[in-house]
């Protein structure tokens, strides 16, 4: 893998023979195709024995009884009393007040997130800040069946709720001391905005009355110390980073996370899962950069992934944020050995034509009806696949064809075409049973956390639907 990461695909081949084992030995044209389909088999084998995300839908499951047994009301009372004591710690200050650097990047991050004009910025008395770390860092709400106390001794921000049937499940949140962290602001309220700063890094744990489910730790900060504290998406170069852990029955399942922006505009995001330490996949998306306009972004075609499905609605949530459109670099690896990779010309088109087939699944669409997002997503996305320990390549594309031939739901497929081929061939149409089978086992590995967190989400609605009320009604007063 870090010979892909610094390398470069186009590049791997004189890289890999750096490392301590020698390079492989390529196949003869004729049998690259069959190569790699048997080392294909094993990888998928592998995935399938391994990627079954039970620790992270423990964890889902027990965020979602945690949520179900909040009672909103308490909850909206104690999040009152530290507000007010929030209040009292608030640092009133000027953008005037400002460095030069800071001056910029919080005038142009209060125009990007809340659009404020210039001649509401030039009327703007200040704007307040919070330290996270002395507000909030050493408090602890407690909850027992919706009694709630409040405390200033604990080590860290912990939320400890007991639900009817006496279960406990907390939430803590801890505070790095480092000073050294970024400021952004995260409300306009009452025509002042607030702006907060954090440490350099928070930790997160959430434990049940069966042990510790979930542990992680979520770093954020400028990539140059010298830069603004103040952070703003397109001005200002950042980097976050975090890694959580799911424990349960000790099988450790860990998802790391990546995000940095430059200067120069452009983003690089990963994201890897790997089961007790080893990595079973990885995506990466390096040079995210061209802009959408806020007409595109704020379409109706674009807000429509958000009726597509949890994981379009997130994309779109985070593309409205990045506003990124292209991908120069995009990197899928499978069992550390299956590598995926190419370029997105519109990321937001390709979505959508991968959510427009999606709503069509179930409907024994035509294949012209498919093929009409196929050929789409053709033009965007450009790919090949590398295997690393057989050294094989493969020019990729996709092509509709029927994915379940029982009910006859045609598809895009991943089809490839190998040296000294002339037909790029569907891969589904020379997998085994047993490679069908594992496949489905994968696939069928999402379906558990995708229904716990659209249950999670649609009950987080209505409970915080009344602390956001309680929380606007309390900045309205002041």
């Amino acid at each position: 893998m870090s010979a892909l990461l610094f390398c470069g695909l186009s590049l791997f081949t004189s890289c890999s023979q750096e490392k301590d084992n020698p390079a492989p030995t390529p196949a003869p044209p004729a049998a690259e195709r069959t190569v790699f389909e048997q080392q294909f088999s094993k990888d998928l084998q592998t995935v399938a024995d391994e990627f079954r995300l039970e620790s992270a839908v423990k964890a889902t499951a027990s965020l979602k009884e945690f949520i179900n047994a909040l009672d909103e009301k308490a909850f909206s009372q104690q999040v009152l009393t530290v507000l007010g004591n929030m209040i009292g710690g608030l640092q009133a200050s000027t953008l005037a007040s400002l460095p030069e650097a800071d001056q910029a990047a919080a005038t142009a991050c209060l125009q990007e997130r809340f659009g404020m004009t210039a001649e509401e910025l030039k009327a703007l008395p200040g704007f307040f800040l919070v330290d996270a770390y002395k507000s909030i860092g050493k408090m602890k709400l407690t909850f027992n069946q919706g009694q709630c106390t409040v405390s200033n001794d604990a080590d860290a921000f912990t939320i400890v709720n007991t639900n009817a049937q006496g279960q406990t499940h907390t939430i803590a949140l801890t505070f790095n001391d480092e000073r050294d962290g970024v400021r952004f602001f995260v409300a306009r309220l009452s025509g002042m905005p607030v702006a907060i700063q954090l440490p350099k890094s928070i930790g997160l744990t959430m434990t049940t009355e069966q042990g510790q489910v979930l542990n992680g730790t979520i770093n954020l900060s400028t990539i140059d110390p010298s830069q603004s504290q103040f952070i703003s998406f397109k001005n200002s170069g950042w980097v976050g980073d975090g890694q959580l852990a799911f424990n349960v029955n000790s099988r450790q399942e860990t998802l790391d996370l990546y995000v940095k922006h430059t200067e120069q505009q452009a983003f690089d995001l990963k994201t890897a899962f790997s089961v007790n330490g080893k990595e079973l996949a990885r995506v990466e998306c390096n040079d995210m950069h061209d802009e959408y306009t806020d007409e595109q972004i704020n379409s109706d075609e674009f807000k429509s992934l958000r009726e597509m499905g949890p994981f379009f609605a997130a994309s779109y949530e985070v593309l409205k944020a990045l506003r990124g459109k292209s991908v120069d670099n995009v990197i899928v690896s499978i069992n550390d050995n299956i590598v995926i990779s190419g370029k997105i010309d519109d990321i937001a088109k390709s979505l959508l034509a991968l959510g427009n087939i999606g709503k069509l699944k179930g409907t024994q669409p035509s294949f012209e009806a498919v093929d009409k997002y196929t050929q789409e997503l053709n033009s965007l996305v450009h790919f090949e696949v590398s295997q690393i320990n057989t050294g094989i390549n493969a020019q990729g594309k996709l092509v509709t064809g029927l994915r379940d031939k029982q009910n006859g739901d045609y598809q895009p497929l991943v089809a490839l075409l190998f040296e000294g081929e002339t037909e790029a061939k569907p891969m589904f149409d020379r997998m085994s049973e047993a490679d069908m089978a594992n496949y489905q086992k994968i696939m069928n590995s999402f379906t558990p956390v995708a229904k716990e967190v659209t249950e999670m989400i649609d009950v987080a609605k209505q409970k915080f639907a009344a602390i956001g009320t309680a929380v606007s009604g309390y900045f309205g007063s002041l």
